[in-house]
């Protein structure tokens, strides 16, 4: 899958929502920790999520503006292990590839990351002494 994509250009299910804007705003200031959830994803903004697909287990942590990859059984990617900041989730949903908008590089040029679809979304405790 492509991993360093203009955003809304990915390949196959890596496309823009059926609005047909891009699923996030790379164009965002980056220093912005707000994270666009878009695409019928129904997910609090707040939350912190563990998805499992076909290859890899993610880390959102939605309220940090932050993901981290640990790969299963797929090649590694950049920033594998990592807490890598996250400007947009996308078709966060059982059965469909899920979409990431990620910052990796230094230049503010957002990465689009397709994963393989998504087989689990469990939704994680709070840390303790948060609601």
């Amino acid at each position: 899958m492509g991993d360093s994509l203009a955003a809304g250009d990915g390949p196959g299910g890596c496309a823009p929502d059926a609005s047909g804007r891009p699923f996030a705003s790379p164009e965002a200031d980056a220093d912005a920790i707000a994270v666009a959830v878009t695409g019928g994803t129904d997910a609090p903004a707040d939350a912190s999520w563990e998805v499992i697909t076909e290859n890899s287990e993610y880390l959102l942590d939605l309220a940090a503006g932050r993901v981290r990859r640990i790969p299963v059984a797929a090649e590694g990617l950049r920033g594998d292990g990592a807490w890598l900041r996250l400007r947009g989730v996308s078709n966060l949903r059982a059965g469909q590839p899920m979409v990431l908008v990620l910052q990796i590089r230094d230049d503010g040029i957002a990465t689009i990351r397709c994963t393989s679809p998504v087989l689990r979304i469990r939704r994680l405790a709070p840390p303790t002494g948060m609601p």
